[in-house]
């Protein structure tokens, strides 16, 4: 497997300082300053962000799941590509994104569009993709 580069240990240091204060505010139940400080570390990663290695993947994840905390659509549709393209999945076939899109979109009431993410998870995986904590979508899965 080809690992992308690591970024320098300079910038790490930087992008690091800005993720401890975002989860500082997390932990003071500021959600949403929580996510303006780690959208403030996204812009610290050299473009092209999808080329290194951790931070794109991690925090496209968490802006996705974060934002599906807080309602707000537009920033889970947003950050959705991002999570394909740090992930390197432009055909949608990597189980973590994909579960990840399908877990945001079921728990913001598309309900629709999680089905069929699920469903394509069921065809790419088979019922092993519904293990552990994703068993209870199963059921979606495999619905007519």
């Amino acid at each position: 497997m080809n690992r992308k580069p690591q970024l320098s240990d300079a910038i790490r240091t930087e992008i690091d300082a800005a993720l401890d204060r975002s989860g500082e505010a997390y932990r003071a139940g500021q959600l949403r300053r929580s996510l303006e400080i780690a959208e403030e570390a996204w812009g610290m990663i050299p473009a092209p962000a999808y080329d290194w290695d951790y931070y794109a993947q991690s925090l496209s994840a968490d802006f996705v799941r974060d934002f599906v905390e807080l309602g707000d659509v537009g920033e889970v549709e947003k950050w959705i590509p991002h999570l394909y393209a740090a992930y390197g999945d432009a055909e949608k076939t990597d189980h973590y994104t994909l579960m990840t899109e399908a877990e945001a979109r079921l728990q913001l009431g598309q309900r629709e569009p999680a089905i069929a993410l699920f469903k394509r998870i069921y065809n790419l995986f088979g019922p092993e993709g519904f293990c552990g904590e994703h068993r209870q979508y199963l059921a979606l899965a495999e619905a007519e």
